[in-house]
This record gives structure tokens, C-alpha cells and sequence, in this order.
């Protein structure tokens, strides 16, 4: 189930819980195209949960992002704004790949492989 993408702007996120049967896609188009997770959610697909940003992935302090599966993020690594001081967690048992922006499918694109290494977690 592809959600909602934008383009240069900001998808906001809070709260609930967001599933696909195959892939999950969020993404924020464009040079200035943000994914931001404002409380706490569960992402889930049965094969990958992938997040694009043309600017930055952020979850905001004291959230959480529960992923279920593998999970494939594609910001530029200056915009990864997670897991460190002052930002929230992704929290859950999967497979993180951190890719740069330009490696990111199309938003229609079938499920493939990517050119990304799984990051330890």
C-alpha cells in the first residue's frame, strides 16, 4: 500500500498504526521533501516498510516508530534525524538499509532489490 506522497513539502505522521500487504512506501518528493514522525506509530508490511526524503527522515524527541520487517531509508545522510541525541527511535526487529536519496525507487515501482548495505541495529 503506497501512502500519500508529496512533493517539496512535509508528510507528517502521528499516531495509529500504517500496514501494506507487500510494501509500505512514505515519501516526500523534491529537494525539500520531509517525512516527520510526530508521535508514536507502528509501520508494518509483510516484505519492507521503505522511507524517501529529499531532505530529511525525522522523528521527533521521545517517539517511537515501531517497524515490523525490513525498513529501507533514502535521505541524504546529513538528514537522518533519528536514533541520536535529540530525536526519537525507530524501535522494533528488522533490517535497516540507509541508502542516499537519488538510490530510491519509484514511488510505483514493483519491489526489488536495492543497492544499499543492512546497517548493524
Amino acid at each position: 500500500m503506497p501512502a500519500p506522497s508529496v512533493q517539496d513539502g512535509v508528510l507528517e505522521i502521528g499516531g495509529g498504526r500504517l500496514r501494506g500487504d507487500d510494501i509500505l512506501r512514505l515519501y516526500a518528493e523534491g529537494g525539500n521533501g520531509v517525512v516527520k514522525f510526530i508521535d508514536d506509530v507502528i509501520l508494518q508490511s509483510n516484505n519492507r516498510v521503505e522511507i524517501a526524503a529529499g531532505k530529511s527522515v525525522e522523528i521527533a524527541a521521545g517517539k517511537k516508530v515501531e517497524i515490523r520487517n525490513h525498513l529501507d531509508v533514502f535521505t541524504p545522510s546529513s538528514g537522518r534525524n533519528y536514533n541520536k541525541a535529540g530525536f526519537g527511535l525507530f524501535n522494533g526487529e528488522f533490517n535497516l538499509h540507509e541508502c542516499e536519496f537519488g538510490d530510491r525507487p519509484a514511488f510505483d515501482a514493483d519491489p526489488g532489490t536495492h543497492k544499499c548495505e543492512p546497517q548493524s541495529f
